[in-house]
């Protein structure tokens, strides 16, 4: 299949435009016709570049895009298998309403008529601040979902906005207000050139961490060994990030406030 770079929009992996991996009956009633795109992943902030290999309309293979500048062939397994979200038979493909324990299709008119009711009927009672929100990491890597979730929530007068980095990243934004003056102020550590990493309760070979953009965690930890530097990991469990770090500190579980509190404490003690 010749490659052809194409920069597709952020709907690229959406189901309106490659609806489902076709069966085998369906690509044998006619000879596919394959092609090969570039596009990025966008379930995580590592952006991975990313190969997709699209027969008759439809997404029917993901690989890792070994010419990107910054992946360079780096691919986790959640981005290369998520095509397959559009072919699961869980997927939900039109409104349904729950009616005692069983769920019935509705139309679109009647799921959004019958919504709206409620959540007006919620601010009349309650206020605007009884309707919440909740928005998952992935869609702050899309330009419309923000502006319409929050213009949505702007429109119900609700301050109830709430999102993953609220649940665990808020003590980042917090601290940062208190030293820079700016929440999105963000000092963040030079993986390709510190010479010692202490990562605490984190797992980035797994989760791919979260505001350093870093690709392939596991390689880029171990080239810090590689060139003299000690990577630590503070966790109570021997982590897939602890395995692949130059020393595993051990923590019990719900100790960490007196963890950092005796770092803290060293530092002032040996005038670090």
């Amino acid at each position: 299949v010749g490659r052809r770079a194409q920069r597709l929009g952020p709907r690229f992996l959406g189901a309106d435009r490659y609806p489902a991996v076709p069966s085998d009956a369906a690509r044998s009633e006619s000879a596919a016709v394959a092609e090969t795109v570039t596009t990025f992943c966008r379930i995580c902030e590592s952006l991975c570049g990313l190969e997709v290999t699209v027969e008759d309309g439809a997404i029917t293979r993901i690989r890792p895009d070994d010419e990107h500048v910054a992946t360079a062939g780096f691919a986790c397994i959640k981005g290369v298998k998520q095509h397959r979200l559009y072919a699961s038979p869980d997927r939900l493909r039109f409104p349904m309403r729950r009616t005692g324990e069983s769920w019935d299709r509705v139309s679109w008119e009647t799921a959004e008529s019958e919504i709206g009711a409620k959540v007006r009927a919620i601010v009349d009672e309650h206020g605007p601040d009884a309707v919440a929100m909740y928005v998952g990491t992935a869609a702050g890597f899309s330009v419309l979902h923000p502006i319409f979730a929050q213009g949505f929530m702007d429109g119900l007068g609700s301050r109830s906005m709430f999102a993953s980095a609220t649940q665990d990243c808020a003590n980042k934004f917090a601290a940062a207000r208190e030293i820079y003056g700016f929440p999105f102020t963000q000092p963040v550590p030079d993986v390709d050139r510190t010479e010692c990493l202490i990562i605490v309760g984190a797992n980035p070979v797994v989760s791919k961490w979260s505001f350093l953009q870093v690709a392939d965690p596991k390689k880029r930890l171990r080239e810090i060994a590689q060139r003299g530097g000690r990577v630590f990991v503070v966790d109570p469990r021997r982590t897939e990030t602890a395995k692949s770090a130059t020393d595993h500190v051990f923590i019990r579980p719900d100790t960490d406030v007196f963890f950092y509190l005796s770092f803290l404490n060293e530092l002032i003690a040996s005038g670090g």
